[in-house]
């Protein structure tokens, strides 16, 4: 693969000055980590104090709160990183992304759920997760051309069960 010309002269000037993440040392690259992840830790934190306070003050349920609201907060690196792949052109990447995040959060219930910590929203937002995906991997087997508002017909479905999905983990909570 050719990489462009300018970004092959900018790496090759950062790797002269000693600014190229290949010319740092090990010890250098695990304290960069160590506060990127304590940066995430802080993050973290503030969004779970931040819903929980928000979940107070305007009384509407824990598990709404987040499953709206902090959901959002927290797909934002995914959107970030399906979007620049899809921009590249890396469509499996994309899709990959999607897929992964869904199953991965869905995964995370299930261990919770054996133990009965969790409540009857977070079971009816893993429902809706396993829907969502199940109509992805729909439309993925079932390649249409028709479109709907300019999206395929299994987006579509996915935008009305998610938006259905929320009014009804509202009546719940």
């Amino acid at each position: 693969m050719d990489i462009p010309d300018e970004v092959y002269e900018r790496e090759q000037s950062r790797k002269a000055d000693g600014t190229s993440p290949a010319s740092r040392s090990d010890r250098a690259l695990c304290l960069i980590f160590g506060a990127y992840s304590l940066v995430v830790l802080i993050g973290g934190t503030l969004v779970s104090t931040t819903a929980d306070a928000l979940s107070k003050q305007t009384h509407l349920s824990g598990g709404f709160v987040g499953a709206t609201f902090v959901a959002i907060a927290t797909s934002l690196p995914e959107v970030s990183a399906t979007m620049g792949a899809a921009r590249l052109g890396a469509y499996t990447l994309a899709i990959s992304n999607i897929f992964g995040s869904n199953a991965l959060m869905i995964a995370l219930v299930l261990p919770a759920d054996l133990m009965d910590a969790v409540d009857d929203s977070a079971v009816f937002t893993g429902a809706i997760g396993i829907l969502v995906t199940a109509l992805y991997l729909w439309g993925l087997v079932e390649r249409r051309d028709r479109t709907v508002l300019g999206m395929g017909i299994d987006s579509t479905l996915v935008l009305v069960a998610y938006f259905l999905g929320v009014v009804m983990l509202y009546q719940i909570s």
